[in-house]
């Protein structure tokens, strides 16, 4: 590419930058800081952040079991009685009033209150490895339609340049055909061509503007701020990683949904334990410190009468028969633990075939790239050629908008092969259960658009 094109060309996009942009610039986003503003303020993963806290608090809940119940009870009784024959009643009312403390410790429930602390730990673990999901999808989400608008930049730079390409030839026609050297005719066929690229331009610019605003609800940005998105692509393709292998070994430690699904599992066991502990004993104990006043009404005056005393009891209950319910309950947790366990297989194994594929992909993309890059240099050499052929008369104009042409399809085949590439890699590392924070950098992505 001669160093005229890319002058102008680096000249049109400041120019289009500028127009694109109104008022002042506030904020300036990359790849990696829209991912973390979107996590930030997206209201589902705000949603799913408060579901991680419930889960914590019932953590809490059910640690509480562990612990006595102390409650203060007051009660105050009046009892009034008539004098009936052939019963000679002395006592014409009574009033008492009792208060106590009282301790209730349960010292064994068949591993009941450990289980449910552990089932309710690993719901946590589940609310968070979901929430991460979440995040992942969101990832996704704003990294396609960020290459999205990377690639709609990248389409309107190439048909500026044709358009610049276009608007310079018109002019050599124009300057032939007002000497006759060329018939009128090619100067109607370039203007053809020409108002084609413009169509194409103003049809770049709106998926532009279409993408900004996709992008712009997805990071729930402030409508009164400016945003640019950084679209400066790196002249590398990302870095491939070590191995399938390890990929898939990866996915299977990070992933959240076969994580979920090992969870899922452990908490079936706990829930089988909850069960069979149904069949034990439960232990408990009970202390209680009364203070009771009773005050007698009767014939001969107001009999006043105190009393305190302790009360403890050691109690217990031994399940006898419930009619089979407790083993039915048992084989339920039981089939319900193989479900799991059936469920997390075939998890791997779908998880195992789109790590594969999406490999398989990455490489694809990877490998067309530099031959999309040669067919771009041979185009331009074309291109070259065909000017110096028609400037000549040894070519024809076909021959030199055909030239053209290949030249602008070369270039937006070769940008949307890196952009392909770098998508690729953000769906392999979120199929790996990476949130793309990182990874991204770590493969070499630092702002990711258009060269």
């Amino acid at each position: 590419m001669c160093k005229r094109f890319h002058v102008s060309l680096r000249t049109a996009l400041f120019l289009w930058l500028t127009t694109l942009v109104e008022g002042t610039c506030n904020d300036t986003l990359s790849l990696n800081d829209c991912i973390q503003a979107g996590l930030r303020s997206h209201p589902y993963v705000r949603a799913l952040e408060c579901r991680v806290k419930q889960a914590a608090a019932r953590i809490k809940e059910a640690r509480a079991g562990f612990f006595p119940d102390v409650a203060f009870r007051g009660e105050y009784e009046d009892v009034r009685n008539e004098k009936r024959e052939p019963y000679d009643v002395t006592v014409s009312r009574q009033g008492r009033i009792t208060k106590s403390v009282g301790m209730d410790q349960t010292l064994f429930t068949g591993f009941q209150v450990l289980g449910l602390v552990k089932q309710t730990r690993v719901e946590h673990q589940i609310a968070t490895l979901q929430l991460k999901s979440t995040e992942i999808a969101l990832a996704i989400l704003i990294c396609d339609a960020y290459l999205g608008y990377c690639r709609a930049c990248a389409d309107t730079i190439v048909f500026m340049g044709t358009v610049e390409r276009l608007g310079t030839q018109r002019e050599v026609v124009q300057a032939y055909c007002e000497q006759e050297l060329k018939p009128a005719i090619d100067l109607l066929r370039v203007d053809v061509e020409l108002a084609r690229a413009a169509g194409q331009l103003d049809q770049a610019r709106n998926r532009v503007k279409i993408r900004r605003a996709v992008l712009s609800e997805l990071l729930q940005l402030e409508p009164q701020k400016t945003y640019v998105f950084r679209n400066d692509l790196t002249d590398s393709i990302p870095a491939v990683p070590v191995s399938l292998e390890s990929c898939i070994e990866a996915a299977y430690e990070n992933k959240p949904r076969i994580l979920i699904a090992e969870k899922r599992i452990d908490a079936a066991g706990h829930g089988i334990r909850m069960a069979w502990g149904e069949a034990l004993p439960e232990v408990g104990v009970s202390v209680s410190y009364v203070l009771q006043d009773i005050d007698y009404h009767n014939t001969t005056g107001l009999t006043d009468n105190e009393r305190t005393y302790w009360y403890g009891a050691l109690r217990m209950s031994l399940p006898v028969f419930s009619g089979g319910s407790r083993y039915y309950v048992c084989k339920q947790r039981i089939q319900e633990k193989k479900e799991y366990e059936y469920r997390l297989l075939s998890e791997k194994s779908e998880l195992r075939t789109e790590i594969t594929t999406a490999f398989i992909e990455l490489l694809d993309a990877m490998e067309r790239a530099p031959t999309a890059e040669k067919i771009y240099k041979e185009a331009r050499e074309a291109q070259k050629i065909a000017r110096a052929r028609y400037k000549t008369d040894i070519g024809t104009l076909t021959e030199l908008l055909e030239a053209e042409e290949h030249v602008t399809r070369a270039l937006q085949n070769s940008n949307e092969v890196r952009i392909q590439s770098w998508s690729k890699l953000t769906h392999l590392y979120a199929a790996m259960g990476d949130t793309l924070l990182f990874s991204l950098n770590a493969a070499g992505l630092r702002n990711l658009g258009h060269r």
